[in-house]
């Protein structure tokens, strides 16, 4: 039985390497055409936990695999992650999330043709839970992120035919705003010319109103499609990071917010959207000044602005505010 092991947490940087001991097996045994590995216990220098137990069966026809795994790990930024099968080992990692303390279990099934390397049909089911979350989503960065996720895949003959997946986040930020009580489902679309991951939000909260959006993702190209909605925001939740301390929200809030655009290209990254802010106080509220910019727009010794609707245009890393429309009682610009 192997004593100690390493491996490397990114393939092409050699300062990535990282192992640690095996310090518990019932090794490899053979016996009328079944195999069974493990259980093996895989101790990283870091308190890192990886156990595995594989059994194979049908080794002279056509071979079946199945291994049950789990990890526990202190962050998602450890060698052993490498080991995490699909469609885990598309979320977590180096082209997902990076997280703190992760731990995640799953099963797996192989069924193989007689005399081939890959599989026929590869199944995997997983379930993670982690702390401290960070991803960026076509240039909308999620931080703090608590998440649960269960999450299956079906594959035949190279080929995706399930993509299943749900989701459970409690807290996170959204560029430094609190998002809560997200709930993700996670789908693939069957008809697309390759692999498309659809993400839909089907609940979450954004100061005191309703967030929904969906994000698609072709890991393949890296192209992906964002589009974001949310009603009755607390306006000064949005602006500030917090809400009033009158609990006041300053406004309210609406959006409609979409942009498309490749991972390895943010410069070119377009889209379009509309806000919309109701029952505010913008000349006099701190947060819908932030937000808006407009504090030059106000005229001398001119009380405030009630409603503000405004369209956007999203080029690269800038966004263009187009048609202001400010509304009060006697004004509107």
């Amino acid at each position: 039985d192997p004593e100690s092991f390493s491996m490397l947490s990114n393939a092409n940087d050699p300062g990535s390497r990282g192992g640690g001991l095996v310090t518990s097996s019932k090794g490899i045994s053979y016996e009328n055409n079944f195999l069974t590995l493990g259980p093996l216990t895989i101790t990283g220098t870091d308190g890192t936990l990886f156990e595995v137990e594989a059994r194979a069966q049908n080794l002279k026809s056509d071979p079946t695999v199945e291994a049950d795994w789990s990890l526990d790990c202190p962050r998602s930024a450890v060698p052993e992650t490498q080991l995490l099968p699909p469609p885990l080992a598309l979320i977590v990692g180096e082209q997902g999330i990076s997280t703190g303390p992760l731990t995640a279990d799953g099963h797996l099934t192989m069924n193989f043709k007689k005399g081939s390397e890959r599989p026929v049909t590869f199944e995997s089911t997983a379930h993670a839970e982690f702390v401290d979350g960070t991803i960026n989503l076509g240039g909308v960065v999620f931080t703090d992120i608590t998440n649960e996720t269960n999450i299956s895949i079906l594959v035949h003959n190279d080929v995706v035919e399930s993509l299943e997946g749900t989701s459970f986040i409690p807290s996170a930020m959204i560029e430094g705003r609190k998002l809560e009580n997200v709930r993700l489902r996670t789908v693939h679309l069957p008809d697309e010319d390759e692999l498309t991951v659809l993400m839909s939000m089907t609940e979450g909260s954004l100061y005191g109103g309703p967030v929904r959006g969906t994000f698609e993702y072709r890991p393949e190209s890296g192209h992906y499609q964002v589009d974001i909605s949310m009603v009755d925001v607390g306006l000064a939740g949005i602006a500030d990071g917090e809400v009033s301390p009158d609990g006041v929200s300053g406004g309210k809030l609406m959006a409609n917010i979409n942009f498309s655009g490749t991972t390895d290209a943010p410069e070119y990254r377009v889209g379009r959207g509309n806000i919309l802010i109701e029952d505010a106080d913008i000349a006099g509220n701190r947060g819908s000044m932030a937000l808006l910019r407009l504090g030059q727009l106000m005229l001398p010794g001119y009380g405030g602005m009630e409603e503000a609707e405004i369209e956007i245009l999203v080029n690269g890393n800038e966004a263009i505010l187009s048609d202001i429309l400010l509304n009060s009682p006697s004004l509107i610009m």
